[in-house]
């Protein structure tokens, strides 16, 4: 019952006892002292706390992260063919630790493969390829000499940190370049394959 339903009861009461005992002054008295004097209730809701961005889930942030990376190819690794065995495949690292492969002739798996989970091996060969100063090197092997065609060529391109660049090694390369081909190939062979389709381009 609110204070103007109980204040118009007390009106009521007031004015039977009016009739019936005249008491004019106590029942006008206690009408008015029950409407103005009682105190009106202080209680509110609380208020809905909004939270702040920082008070958000991790995870929406996190989300929201890698909905805006755009996945690009690192490392592009190539072995072309030659008169002989010579093993001739293609392999392409992305940045979100994906693995395809294609593998041509003389290869253990041909066909076209994928692996993912491989950031820490991309991550080891692009740290390589920077300590051996790879963007300062030639962009053919070797310099200043025509290719021999019965040898094969190995195509390593490189893109990190803003720089991009791919070199076509036939032969005389530097030692350092040999080291870091060797070591994308013999990561390569330690993948585990699965099926996949055939590349768009």
């Amino acid at each position: 019952m609110n204070r103007f339903q109980r204040a118009f009861l007390y009106f009521g009461i007031s004015i039977s006892m009016l009739m019936s005992s005249r008491i004019l002054p106590i029942s006008v008295f206690s009408f008015l002292l029950f409407t103005f004097c009682t105190p009106k209730s202080t209680e509110q809701l609380p208020k809905q706390k909004t939270l702040t961005e920082s008070e958000a889930p991790l995870e929406i942030g996190l989300m929201e992260e890698q909905e805006r990376e755009t996945i690009s190819m690192l490392i592009s690794f190539r072995k072309s063919s030659c008169y002989g065995n010579c093993p001739a495949y293609e392999a392409r690292f992305y940045s979100d630790g994906t693995v395809l492969y294609h593998g041509i002739r003389n290869v253990k798996y041909q066909g076209y493969f994928k692996s993912t989970g491989q950031q820490t091996m991309i991550h080891s060969i692009l740290k390589n390829a920077e300590a051996i100063r790879f963007f300062d090197l030639a962009d053919f092997y070797p310099i200043d000499a025509p290719a021999i065609p019965d040898l094969p060529s190995t195509f390593t391109y490189i893109n990190y940190k803003g720089k991009e660049k791919k070199i076509q090694n036939n032969y005389d390369g530097p030692n350092t370049l040999f080291e870091l081909q060797k070591q994308i190939a013999d990561q390569l062979a330690t993948i585990k394959w699965q099926a996949d389709s055939k590349w768009d381009d």
